[in-house]
């Protein structure tokens, strides 16, 4: 009986997921099948491969005092060095990401309720994205290392 009951759950599953599908505009199909397939995965994962290279060659430089890229005291709101240029970077290309698989997916909640991975995305993403906004709004506080850490959570 619970092998049945499964079973009618996929298939009403597949039938309503088939429904939303020829509902959607031909340019939010044309994005769905672009976020399910397997190239948008590879070229998320090798962005990710990039951000952790990246930071690793920024944290060697810092661990043996060769940073020729210091932090600078600025407080402009602008990305002043090669590493918060990259940090911003990074973030947007996670924001795209997110927000192009909500539209394919059905929303923020959808992506949340039904892959923890998505939603760990979610949420590593949209700290480095506050991190961002933070660090870069002209204030007193614009040491870009939280938005590195955050984006580290990512990876």
């Amino acid at each position: 009986e619970s092998r049945l009951m499964d079973a009618l759950r996929l298939r009403f599953a597949k039938v309503r997921n088939q429904q939303q599908y020829e509902k959607m505009s031909a340019s939010r199909r044309t994005l769905t099948s672009i976020v399910l397939s397997k190239k948008f995965e590879v070229v998320v994962t090798i962005i990710i491969l990039a951000n952790l290279i990246f930071e690793a060659i920024v944290e060697r430089k810092v661990l043996a005092g060769n940073d020729d890229d210091q932090e600078t005291k600025r407080t402009d709101g602008q990305p002043d060095t090669v590493s918060q240029i990259a940090a911003t970077c990074f973030t947007a290309f996670y924001t795209i990401e997110i927000i192009c698989k909500a539209i394919a997916r059905g929303g923020i909640l959808f992506l949340c309720q039904h892959s923890s991975a998505d939603c760990f995305d979610v949420i590593s993403t949209a700290t480095a994205l506050i991190a961002t906004v933070v660090v870069f709004y002209p204030n007193s506080f614009n040491n870009a290392n939280a938005i590195r850490y955050a984006l580290l959570l990512r990876t």
